[in-house]
């Protein structure tokens, strides 16, 4: 069924299958590109910012330390006064952190550790309240009971909280990248596969188009050969239906036609040689011309009765010839040629008619020569 195809058709089909390839291929780098982007935008917009807000928790942690060991430190008012603002900056950056991760943050287990730390941070903020108001009224032995007992372990619980948020902020980023670095993978590799199908189907069609087109055309540049050097007895078989294969029925058509040809002309040959012998061998003077009335055929009586008048005939014909009458026209056997070639021209029965020439008296019965359509070919004269 292929291979009866047209070429065009062929070319069509099967580069057309690589173009819907290449298109598939396309359209799998777009999809992966954009669920790539995707992901790296959830990387980007929301797994790395809650990270990094979690972390900024872990940093205030620190950063209250610092405060709180200073006013144990140096209690007198200026100092206590500045640590109080520090700490209520931090504790304002904090609860700041907090509300935006209470905005953000969308999943169940995320909402859980953050509400851990929230609860961890009001009795973490509390157990600092009643520290800053020791110190503020001198009771420095209280303020460190406090300090190492009960807010230790406030400070502890809030600290074991972030963490445990910061950590799980950490493995949704590290989660989100490994699916981003799947996404990169799988669309590479569904690349590649296309890709190379691609390539294959390529190569494939081409050597299908090639050979599909090149086989047949050397057997036909085979038979074309052997037809030209003569041979016409090859056989030349069509197996499909396409451009190549109407090109060896139109070659097999041909030597067939060229094979009858020759047969019939060699028929022909082998007729007009019997009749040639006949003609040579009877008694009667036979004198055959062609349309244009020019000698083509003498036989053996004629030219031996020529050949015994022919110095009469030179008397009034000095470049009368026996031996050159082949291919001379018959007007050399007239004084008025175009008299008698306007008789012969129109010739369409039996003519008759007396030539005198160097003393004899020759009797012309001329016929018209016709083919089997009835048109006229020749003159026969006796």
């Amino acid at each position: 069924m292929l291979g009866n195809l047209k070429v065009g058709t062929r070319l069509g089909v099967g580069f057309g299958l690589v173009v819907a390839l290449l298109a598939i291929t396309a359209f799998v780098s777009i999809q992966r590109l954009g669920a790539l982007d995707h992901s790296v935008s959830v990387i980007m917009e929301d797994k790395y910012p809650k990270a990094m807000l979690a972390m900024e928790l872990r940093r205030d942690i620190s950063a209250m330390r610092i405060v709180l060991r200073d006013m144990v430190i140096d209690s007198s008012p200026t100092e206590l006064r500045a640590a109080r603002e520090r700490l209520d900056t931090v504790q304002t950056a904090t609860r700041k952190v907090s509300d935006e991760l209470t905005r953000v943050v969308a999943t169940d287990e995320g909402k859980t550790r953050l509400a851990a730390v929230l609860d961890a941070a009001r009795g973490y903020f509390g157990a600092q309240g009643q520290f800053v108001d020791l110190v503020a009224a001198g009771r420095r032995e209280a303020a460190l009971e406090l300090m190492h007992g009960e807010m230790f372990r406030d400070q502890k619980a809030y600290d074991d909280a972030v963490e445990a948020l910061v950590k799980y902020e950490e493995e949704e980023m590290k989660a989100a990248n490994t699916r981003a670095e799947q996404v990169h993978g799988g669309g590479r590799m569904l690349v590649l596969i296309f890709s190379a199908l691609a390539a294959v189907l390529a190569f494939v069609a081409a050597l299908w188009v090639t050979r599909s087109v090149t086989r047949p055309l050397a057997v036909a540049g085979d038979a074309a050969n052997r037809i030209a050097s003569g041979d016409l007895t090859g056989e030349i078989t069509a197996t499909s239906e396409d451009e190549t294969g109407q090109l060896l029925t139109t070659l097999s058509k041909m030597q067939t036609q060229l094979r009858d040809r020759i047969e019939s002309d060699a028929r022909s040959a082998a007729e007009s040689l019997r009749l040639r012998q006949a003609l040579d061998n009877v008694g009667a003077n036979v004198m055959v011309a062609d349309n244009d009335l020019n000698i083509i055929y003498l036989n053996r009586t004629l030219e031996s009765m020529l050949k015994n008048a022919e110095s009469d005939i030179r008397k009034d014909l000095p470049r009368f010839d026996v031996s050159r009458l082949i291919g001379t026209n018959i007007d050399i056997f007239h004084k008025n040629p175009a008299h008698q070639r306007g008789l012969l021209a129109g010739l369409s029965k039996t003519f008759t008619s007396t030539l005198k020439v160097g003393g004899r008296s020759l009797r012309i019965i001329a016929n018209p020569v016709n083919d089997a359509a009835g048109k006229r070919i020749g003159t026969v004269v006796e």
